[in-house]
């Protein structure tokens, strides 16, 4: 690809929408995968995994670290991120995770104004999109990287953050 090879937030998502865009124009089966290159994959178990879904429906399936499968997106990072680096002092990306205590999930950003909760699948384990997803959402997935540069996340979370915010689901 014509991506960067470093493992930033830009180079992640244009090496991501170019992957889902091969997979548009190229293949015909029924899921697209991605898991990084450092994964071990039990292909025989994956196949099994995904047979009880039905590939004709729209599915975004991966696993997601956090308590709940969902991660917190602040919709205005990208703006603090801006002014913090204008005067001279900038932030690095930050990440917020969620954690269960007592059985319940608490989300230390839950209150702030400008956080969802989006699905999230990490690339390091992978993800998997049914083929009518992609078909349906392939424009979208074409441009993760501009999606990826407006909210400030890595390839992962804004692919989760696609499929809600501008697909409108389906939740993982």
């Amino acid at each position: 690809t014509l991506c960067s090879a470093t493992h930033e937030i830009h180079g992640l998502c244009c090496k991501t929408a170019c992957e889902i865009v091969y997979y548009y124009e190229h293949s015909t089966s029924d899921w697209m995968c991605h898991l990084d290159d450092d994964t071990y994959l039990n292909y025989p178990q994956m196949v099994k995994y995904l047979s009880q879904f039905d590939p004709r429906e729209e599915h975004y399936i991966g696993f997601s670290p956090t308590a709940d499968g969902t991660w917190a997106v602040d919709t205005k990072r990208k703006e603090m991120m801006e002014r913090a680096a204008k005067e001279g002092k900038p932030l690095k990306p930050s990440i917020s995770i969620s954690t269960k205590k007592d059985g319940d999930v608490i989300h230390k950003d839950e209150e702030k104004e400008g956080v969802i909760r989006v699905p999230y699948g990490t690339g390091g384990s992978g993800w998997c999109l049914s083929r009518p997803l992609v078909d349906r959402g392939i424009d979208t997935f074409a441009n993760l990287q501009v999606e990826c540069a407006n909210i400030a996340y890595p390839d992962d979370v804004s692919l989760g953050y696609v499929i809600q915010e501008k697909l409108g689901g389906p939740k993982m």
